[in-house]
């Protein structure tokens, strides 16, 4: 067994295809709830590995990938809180005098002074656990006079190595003087620090925020989850092309420590509207980050291309100080599962109200359908009303309404014949959707694909494809008609070859041209040497 540690967040295992003995122990792994990912390799032993998670403490969903090769699957664990036996710590002062050091340090007036904080964790009426933390000097993530969200910098903690198992993390974050949550099984009900977790298709909603957040979940995994908050913070959206050295620059500064999150995107060299992969970077690991003027830095070099010459971009999202914000965000998640018929239904709904501008409703729904096979079927649709007050390098229309729809349909489903497989995407977004708060949907796009992979001997995969795209807007009016062919063979697993052909024909009804390609890919991989035996990879 394999034994890592693992909190709110995701974690990817990747599993080669390979016969090699598994001869791998590794450390815990600790994460925090910045919504950084973790990725693991590890090797097979005919096919099988078994891995031991071990959660780090803190309360959240987790979302583990497994992939090997072009075959995936994805799960989610509810990962409640400790019950143990209750624990109180805190102190409470007073003073008086007219020489108070306490009020000269702090540019104070008076001649007297008081301080109360405390912070308790037990079990509350019952099977309930409750976590509640008051300091009525300042709020409680506050440092060096500046708020923060979540998690501390692991750089800025004092001795963080213990000689054992043992893992550190706030119970307590909250960017106000109070922090109170209580929890039952899956349930739980909190005022603090929080993610709004609505990540739906489409209408999916991601901001740290400091407010209240209900959570009501049963064992089947059924749940509603309601949020509110009243931030004086804007959010921001930046897209910067790989292969930027040393500092970034964002559009804002005096940002909100803690509130980032720096993504590395891979986007398809032949259809760059295409996401392949995305990890999540992590802070004092990948880069830094100077929250006063807004600067990133990177502690690591971020190609233009990949090793297959993919394209790679870096976003980055964040709240930032706007002294003219005073605006309330509301949001509401629900998913319903009908394991008799293999039917999960769930609906999303954003609102963010602003008390000198437009607001901007984001609303969604999403099915999923299990098919014959282990196949299923995907649809999801969302809509986007008003404005957005945010900024960031994408949003060059901040003065624009955004009413528009979209919709998308994905269906995956194995074939009785030649270990085939027949995948296909619809997405179709009208010219004004705009969600700069979740995935990227291009507006004024329709896209449909269709590919069927088969295996018709060991180690070779032959791939068919047929795309056909349009895009029309204010500014382009075009349309594209794609198809591909192409075979990869494994030669003794340490010899991979691939033969690809493309056919496109692009027609530009703004401009009146219409251009045809052909695009012919041969290529090798070759391993010198056996793989290792034991691999540990983040």
């Amino acid at each position: 067994a394999l034994r890592t540690g693992i909190a709110a967040g995701a974690e990817t295992i990747l599993i080669p295809e390979t016969k090699t003995d598994i001869n791998a122990v590794f450390d815990k792994l600790e994460k925090g709830r910045k919504d950084k990912s973790s990725k693991i390799i590890m090797l097979a032993e005919n096919g099988e590995a078994a891995v031991k998670l071990v959660g780090s403490g803190t309360p959240g969903e987790a979302r583990i990938r497994a992939q090997t090769g072009e075959i995936e699957a994805e799960d989610r664990i509810r990962i409640t809180s400790e019950m143990r036996r209750p624990i109180l710590v805190g102190f409470a002062e007073m003073s008086f005098g007219n020489s108070i050091p306490e009020v000269a340090l702090r540019n104070e007036r008076g001649s007297y002074r008081s301080r109360l904080s405390f912070f308790y964790s037990g079990r509350f009426l019952g099977n309930n656990m409750l976590t509640l933390s008051y300091d009525s000097q300042r709020p409680i993530n506050r440092t060096a006079g500046r708020d923060r969200l979540f998690q501390l910098d692991p750089l800025e903690r004092i001795y963080p190595l213990f000689g054992d198992s043992s893992t550190r993390f706030e119970a307590a974050p909250s960017n106000s003087k109070v922090y109170a949550r209580i929890d039952h099984k899956r349930s739980f009900a909190m005022f603090g620090d929080f993610d709004t977790d609505m990540d739906a298709p489409l209408a999916g909603y991601a901001r740290k925020l400091t407010g209240v957040k209900a959570h009501i979940e049963n064992s089947r995994g059924d749940f509603v989850t309601v949020t509110g908050a009243r931030p004086d913070t804007a959010f921001a959206r930046d897209v910067f092309a790989g292969g930027t050295l040393g500092i970034i620059q964002l559009s804002n500064a005096d940002i909100l420590s803690g509130s980032e999150t720096v993504v590395l995107e891979v986007r398809d060299r032949r259809n760059p509207e295409v996401i392949i992969s995305r990890e999540t970077l992590a802070r004092s690991i990948d880069y830094n980050l100077d929250t006063a003027n807004g600067r990133l830095f990177l502690l690591r070099y971020l190609s233009t291309f990949d090793r297959v010459l993919n394209l790679t971009q870096i976003v980055v999202t964040y709240e930032h100080s706007a002294t003219t914000m005073n605006s309330a965000v509301y949001t509401a998640r629900a998913r319903k599962s009908f394991k008799e018929i293999g039917l999960k239904i769930g609906l999303s709904a954003a609102l963010q109200r602003e008390a000198t501008g437009p607001d901007f409703l984001l609303g969604g729904i999403d099915i999923e359908k299990t098919l014959p096979r282990h196949g299923s079927l995907q649809l999801a649709w969302a809509t986007s009303q008003g404005e957005v007050m945010g900024s960031g390098n994408i949003n060059a229309t901040n003065d624009e309404r955004h009413d528009g729809t979209a919709y998308q349909l994905t269906l995956a489903e194995p074939l009785p014949f030649l270990g085939s497989t027949v995948r296909a995407r619809y997405l179709n977004a009208s010219e004004h959707f705009f969600n700069p708060f979740g995935g990227t949907v291009t507006p004024g796009s329709r896209r449909g694909e269709v590919t069927i992979e088969m295996k018709p001997r060991k180690g070779s995969v032959l791939h068919f494809g047929v795309t056909s795209e349009r895009n029309h807007t204010i500014n382009v009016n075009n349309g594209r008609l794609a198809m591909s062919a192409a075979l990869d063979q494994t030669i003794r697993e340490r010899v991979k070859l691939h033969f690809g052909f493309d056919h496109r024909a692009l027609t530009d009804d703004l401009n009146e041209t219409k251009t045809d390609s052909n695009l012919v890919t041969i290529g090798a991989e070759v391993h010198l040497f056996k793989p290792l035996t034991s691999l540990n990879s983040r």
